[in-house]
């Protein structure tokens, strides 16, 4: 289809590529090739795309290049190639073209817009490169971070900052598939019900904060820590059953210094366990046993 329609993506003044989940290139039109290099979007991670050839506007020293600044990892356009959302999704960088006439350097900015391409099989990407005028450049960012504010409500849980059900149930299973060593460990607060209905929701919060600090703290970049809903919290990490088993004491002995205490089920992903849920439930298995040998506890589920 995209070849059928070469010769009017390439009348656009604007640039169109379309790469698969593996960052290949299955299109690009004539725009897109006169600001960057074929070369450049071949064989390359998606976050790092245009690393080489886009500054980013929103960088203190000009000079500094994609990468280079300690606030590159929360950079928009990086965190938008690498899990490109439903929505449309607009970052606006800058490009230094050179004139060859007067060997002189001319900033122009450019508009990049992310969208995925509807069914299909190989997780196929739209990315539109579009100039923008300079006194739109503000309007286009603010435009973006409005989106930001938006997909963070959407999976995030306000009080705790944690992932929320919504991250479970829409985005979880992806990286539970792409994941081969991995344990959930769940838990609840011991008596939370009672706590609210004696000290009130201000006070059952304040615990929920509490423990969500703890659960931050104790985990690595590569976990996953969701509030499921109440007090029961969910989280996926990348470890053997033995080390799931280590952060979940931590956990426990950590809470107690509020004088509280979790019960805990912990459970490994095994070849069996085809889905996020399968393993899910294991743990809940673990999580009740927990709850009748008196609270307070850890139990496995391997």
């Amino acid at each position: 289809m995209l070849d059928g329609l070469q010769s009017i993506f390439n009348a656009l003044s604007t640039g169109v590529v379309v790469l698969n989940n593996k960052a290949e290139v299955k299109f690009l039109n004539k725009y897109m090739m006169s600001i960057m290099k074929k070369k450049h979007l071949k064989n390359q991670q998606l976050g790092e795309l245009f690393g080489n050839l886009f500054t980013c506007i929103h960088t203190e020293d000009s000079n500094q290049r994609c990468g280079e600044t300690e606030n590159c990892p929360e950079c928009p356009l990086r965190k938008s190639l690498g899990e490109v959302s439903k929505a449309s999704q607009i970052v606006v960088f800058e490009k230094e073209f050179y004139l060859s006439e007067e060997q002189q350097k001319l900033k122009k900015f450019f508009g990049i817009s992310m969208k995925p391409v509807v069914d299909s099989d190989e997780g196929e990407v739209l990315i539109e490169v579009f100039p923008i005028k300079h006194d739109k450049v503000s309007e286009f960012y603010l435009y973006y971070q409005n989106i930001d504010e938006v997909n963070k409500k959407v999976y995030r849980d306000v009080l705790t900052g944690l992932y929320n059900r919504n991250f479970y149930e829409e985005k979880i299973s992806k990286i539970y598939n792409n994941m081969e060593h991995l344990s959930v460990i769940l838990l609840d607060i011991d008596n939370f019900k009672s706590l609210n209905d004696t000290k009130g929701h201000i006070e059952g919060d304040k615990i929920l904060k509490a423990l969500s600090k703890i659960i931050k703290e104790t985990i690595h970049s590569e976990s996953y820590a969701i509030r499921m809903g109440g007090d029961e919290f969910l989280i996926l990490v990348k470890k053997t059953k033995e080390e799931a088993l280590n952060l979940a004491k931590i956990i426990l002995s950590e809470f107690e210094t509020f004088n509280k205490s979790v019960s805990i089920g912990v459970a490994e992903k095994k070849i069996e366990l085809k889905t996020i849920n399968d393993l899910y439930k294991k743990a809940d298995m673990a999580l009740y046993t927990a709850k009748k040998n008196g609270k307070g506890t850890i139990v496995t589920n391997y």
